[in-house]
């Protein structure tokens, strides 16, 4: 008959579990009625009301309909009782069923702030039409007298604001007469029949409606002026607000039903809670979305979606179980108690399934839940961060700003909340009860609200996009805009005899680069800088023949490559042997033991190669030698490319990238296309370029490239073909995503023919190597993928990849 509270362990668990998330999970306790309609007949005991109430809330009793087969007089006496603490006498119900209740109510009820009262000799016959009407004229109190006249049926008012007892005792003066009685009591206030303790609650959920509103109108006309550019990731914020706004709009209207009527309507209760499930299943997909970087850093999430809807699903089923049966069975229900402890389970895998196979103990989840979310934002951050996409990088900066804001806050809301509800001894504070369901809520409009913010539609939209980006992104190096370049020149350089030049600009802040012929080596700088001065940053370098090309003189009158013989005399026979690494010979007429040249026998054709690279004989031996800009491992014939990039071996000018190649480096600064007429572009990395927003009429300028990116490849001679090089994707395509929704092709470069463009998925096109690569060579080729809505062009985007071919096939 009473509203009860959720236990006090569960909504605390629960938000631990899902502040993260940015969901309110908070259990939400019935509200409590205001009209109420039973039976009773002369087995049945006193009758017990809980509400919390207004001052001068009227409490009305009356019989709507009787059966008394014989005359009898009754007495009917009511008690009302004020409390400071929520849960006081939590006995009363059950000492009412076993008839244990003593008569005096206010005596058992410590005679303070009691109020009782009594009709008697109320006749009760088959021959009345109405059963005689019940007042409070004779109202006594133990320690206060009302001296009010009331009004028809209207049996008590409250003396002041907080939690009440209304208690009816109904007693025929027959103990053995039998009797039935349709009984109605109801309590209404200043605001009507709402609870005191869910009137802030009422207009708290008729704020949030209002707000969700505009949340959605904000969102709307953002969506309609920027329809065409709207990412995938706007859908799901859509998709929230709307379902928030639903929420919020069927919980206001159930409390004002009860407002008005007094009685709640079970069917809309439960509706409310299925769409509350649904919003806080969908936030917290949303949450880990973007955490992970969806549609910003991966245009897909693959295996890993699959698994984040999996869970969302599961979370779902328990909450929407969850919530009817704390509706049908109260809050203190079994199933409710073990939905909360399930769902608390699932907040955490939410948090860790990415990296573990969810094998861990509840507690032990409990405890590491707060991390993973924040570790799934650091990589994403660190990923921008290496990519020096300061645009992205702020919107992730800012976004992990508003989560840590909001643990803060919870950790102080929590400490706040147990203090005054979950541990205290005495719950007085009715007044605040309804802060303890609404912070979330509110908490989570905060929240949503920045998230709105961040990834509003725009001009600038595609921005924030996935870009097409090599698939060793993750590890590009540091990377430096451009600062400066003038008209001064440097003085003309050649190519070395026996070597290959790199580079034909000689203005300052440009590189020229050397390398040699194979079997040849470089003697001084690899690359060399125009600097402000006119000068270069070192002398022209020449290329000189490695030791093992060198013309050898014959070894075999090396006194180094030859060693006297070790003879015994066996059997008047003289018996010779050798080192390893030498045969017996014939010099001279004597035996002598000459070097076995391993570099000459196993560079016969169809024999195993010794060396990665050149072998050099050595006496008894040989060994390995790599070229110049490799280094050669612990094996002693594997080869490794030094990464001049990585230390300060390399000499690129501030406001150029150094990129990494086979045997050396380049240090590149790519720039933006000029801008003409009503096209221009705008660098929003070093390696990124965006056009601004074009007018409205102007055709000419929305068929020019919508981004420009640029990428660098390092590759081996004689790579085997056919080879996937390059991937381009992206993460929204107009329209459903189909054969003819992206179009891929390659529209430029001095090397086209050596690839192919084509589509390996609706929404990702390959760069293809189809013919092998002799190095040293630098190719171009130039890329695009088109986007197109109803077979109408919508935008292109424009990829410049540049492939550094080594002199080497490793």
């Amino acid at each position: 008959m009473a509203a009860r509270r959720p236990p006090a362990a569960a909504p605390l668990l629960r938000a631990a579990l899902c502040l993260l998330c940015c969901a309110p999970a908070a259990v939400r306790a019935v509200p409590e009625l205001g009209l109420w309609t039973q039976t009773v007949d002369d087995k049945s005991g006193p009758l017990i009301f809980r509400k919390t109430m207004f001052n001068s809330t009227e409490i009305k009793f009356s019989v709507k309909s009787f059966r008394c087969l014989k005359p009898v007089k009754f007495t009917v006496e009511w008690t009302l009782k004020y409390h400071t603490c929520h849960s006081e006498y939590p006995e009363l119900e059950e000492m009412s069923q076993k008839h244990e209740l003593e008569e005096n109510f206010c005596a058992y009820l410590k005679n303070i702030n009691c109020w009782t009262t009594k009709n008697e000799n109320l006749d009760c016959s088959s021959d009345l039409q109405v059963f005689p009407a019940l007042n409070n004229k004779e109202l006594t109190g133990v320690r206060n007298v009302s001296s009010q006249e009331g009004s028809v049926d209207v049996v008590a008012r409250t003396q002041r604001d907080g939690f009440h007892i209304f208690i009816v005792s109904i007693k025929a003066e027959k103990a053995d007469a039998s009797w039935n009685l349709n009984v109605s009591l109801s309590m209404m206030g200043p605001h009507g029949y709402i609870s005191a303790s869910d009137w802030p609650l009422m207009i708290f959920y008729m704020v949030m409606c209002i707000v969700y509103i505009l949340y959605g109108i904000l969102w709307l006309t953002w969506s309609a002026c920027y329809w065409k550019d709207i990412l995938r990731i706007q859908f799901w914020i859509a998709a929230v607000i709307f379902l928030g706004m639903l929420e919020k709009a069927v919980f206001y209207s159930e409390y004002q039903n009860i407002n008005s009527t007094g009685l709640s309507t079970q069917g809309l209760l439960i509706f409310a809670e299925l769409i509350s499930a649904i919003k806080r299943t969908l936030a917290r997909l949303l949450v880990i979305i973007v955490s992970l970087g969806y549609g910003i850093v991966k245009p897909r999430l693959g295996t890993v979606m699959h698994r984040v809807i999996g869970l969302g699903l599961l979370y779902f089923i328990f909450a929407a179980v969850e919530g009817v049966m704390r509706v049908v069975g109260g809050s203190n229900h079994l199933a409710v108690v073990l939905g909360d402890i399930i769902l608390a389970v699932i907040d955490s895998i939410f948090v860790w399934f990415i990296s573990f196979t969810v094998y861990l103990l509840l507690f032990k989840m409990f405890s590491l839940n707060f991390c993973h979310i924040f570790i799934s934002l650091a990589q994403t951050m660190k990923t921008l961060r290496l990519r020096k996409n300061t645009v992205k990088f702020s919107l992730y900066r800012h976004f992990t700003n508003t989560l840590i804001f909001a643990v803060l806050a919870s950790i102080v809301f929590m400490v706040w909340t147990t203090k005054t509800f979950r541990i205290a001894k005495c719950q007085s504070d009715w007044m605040e009860l309804w802060v303890d369901e609404a912070f979330w809520s509110f908490l989570f409009s905060l929240i949503l609200i920045v998230i709105m913010f961040l990834w509003r539609p725009s001009a600038n939209n595609q921005r924030y996009a996935f870009m097409p980006l090599i698939d060793d992104s993750d590890d590009e190096v540091e990377e430096f805009m451009v600062t400066s370049e003038n008209l001064i020149s440097c003085p003309a350089l050649n190519a070395p005899p026996d070597g290959r030049k790199f580079g034909s600009k000689f203005l300052v802040d440009h590189e020229v680069h050397f390398t040699c012929n194979p079997g040849f080596r470089l003697v001084g700088p690899s690359s060399v800088v125009c600097l402000p001065n006119g000068t270069w940053t070192g002398e022209q370098p020449r290329c000189r023949a490695t030791p093992e090309e060198e013309d050898q003189s014959d070894v075999a009158d090396d006194p180094a490559f030859s060693r006297a013989p070790r003879c015994a005399q066996v059997e008047r026979a003289q018996h010779c042997s050798c080192e390893a690494g030498f045969h017996l010979s014939a010099a001279a007429g004597r035996s002598v033991c000459q070097d076995v040249n391993e570099c000459e026998l196993y560079g016969q054709e169809g024999r195993p190669r010794l060396c990665m690279h050149a072998c050099v004989n050595t006496p008894g031996s040989y060994r390995c030698s790599c070229p110049s800009g490799y280094r050669t491992l612990a094996d002693g014939k594997t080869c490794e490319d030094v990464d001049e990039c990585a230390g300060s071996q390399h000499v690129c000018p501030q406001g150029t990238t150094c990129i990494n190649t086979g045997g050396g480096f380049q240090c590149v600064s790519p720039e933006c296309p000029e801008g003409s007429g009503n096209v221009s572009y705008v660098k929003t990395s070093p390696f990124q370029c965006e056009r601004n927003p074009c007018p409205m009429d102007s055709r000419p300028c929305r068929s020019m490239p919508k981004t420009i990116s640029f990428h660098y490849l390092s590759l081996p001679s004689n790579l085997k073909t056919p080879i996937t090089l390059f991937r381009m994707a992206t993460a929204s395509a107009p329209g459903r995503p189909g054969p003819n929704s992206l179009r891929f092709g390659i529209v430029g470069g001095n090397s086209r023919g050596h690839f192919v463009m084509q589509r390996s998925d609706r929404q990702t096109g390959e760069l293809i190597l189809v013919q092998t690569l002799e190095g040293p060579q630098t190719l171009e080729v130039d890329v695009d993928m088109s986007e197109y809505l109803d077979r109408s062009f919508q935008a292109n985007h424009v990829s410049k990849v540049t492939i550094f071919v080594s002199p080497y096939d490793f």
